[in-house]
């Protein structure tokens, strides 16, 4: 495709199309923190395996409570972690403690604040009442063996892992962490270290970039000047060592735009070039000759900060095999302007109301290099092209910096 300016619903479902499952690998279940599970975790048995008491107290017979009982002999002692011996006297009790196994006989728990402690004894306190099976929890109440307990495409928290642990998963098959490379071009960026001098400015794409993609892939990144044989080299190289490589800068129309030509030379195909959209209306995204994604975003940062969020990310979760995550909608708490032709990004802060909900506030961003404005904000919103004004109240599709 060599079509120049498609909207953005039609920049999303071509990269739809361009979604190419990463491989997977065995990690040990420690490691594992963050990464999206691609295969099902399974039940390898009954949970609990025995009835478990959920609190420390008193374990007995419900029917002799029932009958009026309220002092009973203290007959022996089951902690967690050991085969209990039954209850043999329906006048007695056995004191137990949080995750026992339940004693054969007793079919409710007195908690211990709830009662009096009299020697060998215990009197249940006025006013207590009691019910079958109360602070037990039944054996095989959590789970039957071979019951699903984790669909692939989870991403894998503390949760999700204490799960696959109690189930035995010493190991897990998760999606690979891809290896992204970033080309940085222009001759006007100096390192981070040193002091720009005349038109110069420091390199903050690495740092920007880095700040999105951590959770989900290991990124790397070099810088090539304006020059063609220096960029296609850099590319090249990237082509070749990463998994999926992107670039920031050079990808407009100017005389020093060579990102277009560079990847051309190198047998890159592309699948689109230009989106209705403000910022970031040069957004690139093709195809290597040996299929790697290349994603050439334009040089200001705010723009390659906010198409990094808006297109490669959700590539990334799919790739990843993740579970989609939901569309957020969120209300605008004043009026903003939309543009006739172009989709606006909106640069917001997110703020609780008093209702616990959340509402959005605009921030004020002085173009696509202001990243001093874009740090004030939480995320951004979409305003579709045509949508003039949108009132204060209304709900828009909202792209959150910080979500996993």
């Amino acid at each position: 495709m060599n079509r120049a300016f498609i909207d953005v619903t039609e920049a999303d479902a071509l990269l739809r199309g361009m979604v190419r499952p990463f491989p997977t690998e065995p990690i040990s279940l420690w490691e594992a923190e963050g990464r999206i599970l691609r295969e099902p975790i399974k039940a390898d048995a009954l949970y609990p395996p025995f009835d478990r008491v959920c609190m420390d107290g008193f374990a007995l017979q419900y029917e002799a409570f029932e009958k009026g009982r309220r002092n009973f002999l203290v007959s022996g002692y089951a902690p967690a972690g050991k085969e209990p011996s039954p209850l043999k006297d329906p006048n007695a009790c056995i004191e137990i403690m949080t995750g026992a196994a339940l004693p054969p006989g007793c079919d409710c728990v007195i908690p211990v604040e709830h009662v009096k402690r009299l020697d060998d004894h215990i009197e249940i306190k006025p006013g207590i009442d009691a019910r079958k099976k109360q602070h037990i929890h039944d054996r095989g109440r959590d789970y039957q063996p071979g019951d699903i307990l984790l669909d692939e495409g989870v991403c894998l928290s503390g949760p999700q892992l204490a799960v696959a642990a109690a189930v035995g998963c010493s190991h897990l098959a998760v999606s690979k962490r891809p290896r992204l490379m970033l080309v940085i071009t222009g001759d006007e960026l100096v390192p981070v270290e040193e002091r720009p001098s005349g038109a110069q400015i420091r390199m903050t794409h690495p740092y920007a970039l880095q700040g999105l993609l951590r959770p989900w892939a290991d990124l790397s990144w070099t810088h090539a000047r304006d020059d063609a044989g220096e960029l296609r080299a850099a590319i090249g190289k990237a082509l070749l060592e990463a998994d999926v490589v992107l670039i920031t800068g050079g990808v407009s129309a100017g005389k020093w735009d060579l990102v277009p030509e560079a990847l051309a030379t190198l047998g890159a195909k592309q699948t689109f070039h230009k989106v209705r959209q403000r910022p970031g209306k040069p957004l690139w995204v093709g195809e290597s000759k040996e299929g790697k994604v290349v994603f050439a975003f334009p040089g200001n940062p705010v723009a390659a900060t906010m198409c990094t969020r808006r297109y490669l990310l959700p590539w990334l979760w799919r790739c990843l095999g993740m579970n989609e995550p939901i569309a957020l909608k969120l209300p605008v708490a004043e009026s903003i302007k939309g543009l006739e032709n172009l989709t606006l990004f909106s640069a917001m802060q997110r703020r609780a109301r008093s209702d616990g909900g959340w509402e959005l506030h605009s921030c004020r961003v002085q173009g696509s290099g202001d990243f001093s404005g874009l740090s004030n904000s939480n995320g951004f919103v979409e305003i579709s092209a045509g949508r003039i004004s949108v009132e204060a109240g209304e709900l828009l599709p909202y792209y959150d910096w910080s979500f996993a």
